[in-house]
């Protein structure tokens, strides 16, 4: 379920609770996006001294699970903005407790402080709902202005965090890799105003890299935590800026695996085999007779992720060989472009 983008943002408690029952009922593991990720969103109205909305959203999450019984894993636990990063320890009792309390549960985490998303991941539902009526409604633009500079103020978070991806509209596709703040300055027009270009131009399309989505003690933290599981969160896109983590997501955790001590076995286990088990993947996960032999033989001391801001599809080193479904696709380091042998995991 994601329940912070359309059309699952519109979803009510209700309708939520119906699909759990349903997975629950059919013994499938229930993965859901909260409803926040931050201290202060779009999601929930902005109240002076309230409750972080991330906070909210977990419990909304917890209470659901508590309630209909179904196998909860919450999708990459993150704390958006500076500000955010303080309600981790809160987060982490209220994960604790629900399990004690006999909730299914897990998490999962990837090593990177940003993540992709689409540009309209800042905008509430009822603006939404709207779309693209909205984007040109001057209110409801006043509206949402106010709302944004507010949230990045006490989020600790603002344009100069977001890096366009993909524009995806023709005039704009020159400004991919660059940081909204400073497309607006180049332009010479206020930042929301500039947002709302990108905007209206994709339809709502374009693709963002959304920095200051953790900490690096908070990664460290989810890595090693018995509950959690390692992902990526990244697809590839076919133009503009790819997300550093199609390429470098796993090599990372690995790279901080050694430097935090964390052990190799359990590193590599929260990414294979654990990771097979939770979501019933019975054909693959550990090196057994007849199961899928995807295999990939590294260097410990050598593995690395090599992306930065400005090349996010740069390769990992330390990567000899990848088998993948017992058909060689990678031989010392060099990838073969052709060989595909991957399929659809159901």
């Amino acid at each position: 379920l994601g329940l912070q983008y359309a059309p699952g943002i519109f979803a009510g408690k209700d309708e939520v609770k119906r699909m759990a029952e349903l997975a629950r009922n059919k013994d499938k593991l229930l993965t859901v996006h909260l409803k926040a990720y931050s201290s202060v969103s779009a999601t929930y109205p902005v109240v002076p001294w309230g409750k972080a909305h991330n906070l909210v959203a977990l419990a909304e999450a917890l209470d659901m699970a508590r309630e209909t019984g179904v196998r909860l894993q919450l999708s990459h636990l993150i704390f958006v903005g500076e500000r955010t990063w303080k309600t981790f320890d809160r987060a982490m009792e209220m994960i604790h407790r629900a399990v004690s309390d006999g909730v299914d549960l897990m998490i999962d985490t990837y090593a990177y402080h940003c993540g992709a998303s689409i540009i309209t991941v800042l905008l509430p539902d009822w603006f939404l709902a709207k779309a693209p009526a909205s984007y040109s409604h001057p209110v409801m633009l006043m509206k949402v202005r106010l709302l944004a500079a507010l949230s990045f103020k006490l989020l600790g978070f603002g344009f100069e965090d977001i890096q366009i991806a993909s524009a995806m509209h023709p005039d704009l596709d020159r400004f991919n890799g660059r940081f909204l703040s400073d497309i607006a300055r180049e332009r010479r027009v206020p930042q929301f105003n500039n947002y709302m270009d990108f905007v209206r131009k994709s339809n709502g399309n374009a693709r963002v890299l959304m920095h200051r989505y953790t900490s690096r003690a908070i990664v460290d933290a989810l890595m090693a935590h018995p509950l959690s599981l390692y992902m990526t969160d990244a697809w590839a896109e076919p133009r503009g800026l790819q997300n550093p983590a199609v390429y470098g997501c796993f090599p990372r955790f690995l790279r901080r695996a050694r430097k935090t001590g964390l052990p190799m076995e359990e590193a590599i286990h929260k990414m294979t085999g654990a990771s097979a088990d939770r979501f019933g993947l019975t054909d693959r996960g550990t090196l057994s007779p007849g199961k899928a032999a995807d295999i990939t033989v590294f260097d410990p001391e050598t593995i690395r992720d090599n992306t930065t801001r400005q090349i996010t599809d740069a390769k990992p080193s330390g990567i000899h060989t990848v088998f993948i479904n017992g058909i060689q696709t990678v031989h010392q380091g060099r990838a073969d472009p052709n060989c595909r042998p991957g399929r659809m995991l159901t």
